[in-house]
């Protein structure tokens, strides 16, 4: 994904497919996550067979993972900050309750 070639990924428990799986899923491509193998091939074919979305893709590829919460520091440092503060609120309030 990192030179505008996009990553078909099938979810998994070993270290790389869930890294993969993270990269797509924070730089919006949810869709090149495949639930299993049966999925996996029918998403490489649809992809394959798909020559312009594949084109289009390609040309914004790049920025739009940089930009995304994977590679870009800053925006991953303020989605994890809102996230503390929610668990940490979170937990207050049934800790009152």
């Amino acid at each position: 994904m990192w030179m505008g070639v996009p990553v078909l990924t099938k979810k998994g428990s070993k270290f790389v497919s869930r890294q993969t799986e993270s990269i797509n899923n924070n730089s919006d491509m949810a869709d090149w996550v495949a639930e299993n193998e049966e999925e996996y091939y029918e998403k490489a074919i649809k992809f394959a067979s798909d020559i312009q979305y594949l084109s289009k893709l390609k040309v914004n590829l790049r920025k739009k993972v940089l930009n995304s919460p994977s590679f870009n520091s800053s925006l991953f440092a303020k989605q994890f900050d809102e996230m503390l503060w929610k668990l940490w609120n979170d937990f207050k309030s049934k800790k009152i309750n």
